[in-house]
């Protein structure tokens, strides 16, 4: 009766210890489970930010919406019909505006491959390996630094950027005469960025002119921050950084 009654309190004890063990091996699955849900988030951002650091790549800018026009609707129920939209690493989405006259009364439209047509020139944005293609190493390590963590104004000093923070990241813009297929001089464009602050007061854009290979602000922006809308002169194929304050 005795070894019957330790047998009986064995199966006992054991019955008692069963949801411990089951608890911990659902501890031990949850942990592993983090573990792979850590290891997939990583690879996810890693795939994210993988076009920042690839070698030709800036800002990782992907198009969105290649060739077909879209309608955005701002909070004033303004609607702009934008031709192209890209989204970059900052999940800044920035978009060509169509549909729409310059400031000198040329029409803007658009074309079956999302870019711009404003009377004989074509404007575009590059993306992917494309936004830093032909140009220097150095120009090249700036754009990167300017798609980075670093104060606008410490990646470009001396062009009176202090105070102005980055919106988004860079834009190769690429600018076409379509008559003979050279790259065009100086355009009005119209772009959205979605990231532009309501409350901005200043704006303005700084770019990489490929024609003189110099670095400098573009003067004369104008801007909506109730319709995110900006509006400069891109003096030819380039790459802009937009920054406010």
């Amino acid at each position: 009766m005795k070894k019957k009654g330790l047998i009986a309190f064995a199966i006992a004890a054991a019955l008692v210890a069963m949801p411990v063990v089951a608890g911990a091996a659902g501890s031990s699955s949850y942990s592993s489970g983090s573990s792979s849900s850590s290891s997939s988030s990583s690879s996810s951002s890693s795939t994210t930010s993988s076009p920042v650091v690839e070698a030709g790549v800036a800002s990782g800018a992907v198009a969105t919406v290649p060739s077909q026009p879209t309608v955005q609707v701002a909070a004033n129920g303004e609607k702009t019909t934008v031709a192209s939209t890209t989204k970059d690493a900052t999940n800044t989405t920035i978009g060509l505006v169509t549909s729409t006259t310059t400031s000198a009364g040329v029409a803007v439209t658009s074309n079956t491959k999302g870019e711009l047509v404003i009377g004989n020139v074509t404007v575009g944005i590059a993306v992917g390996a494309a936004e830093t293609a032909g140009l220097p190493t150095e120009v090249v390590n700036t754009i990167k630094a300017l798609n980075g963590t670093s104060a606008l104004s410490a990646t470009l000093p001396g062009l009176g950027l202090e105070g102005f923070a980055k919106v988004g990241g860079t834009r190769a813009i690429v600018t076409t005469d379509v008559t003979n297929g050279n790259k065009a001089a100086a355009t009005e464009i119209t772009m959205t960025v979605d990231t532009l602050p309501a409350n901005v007061t200043t704006v303005t854009v700084v770019c990489y002119d490929n024609a003189t290979g110099q670095w400098k602000v573009i003067p004369n922006v104008k801007v909506d921050p109730v319709t995110k809308k900006i509006t400069f002169v891109a003096p030819g194929s380039c790459t802009i950084q937009i920054a406010a304050k």
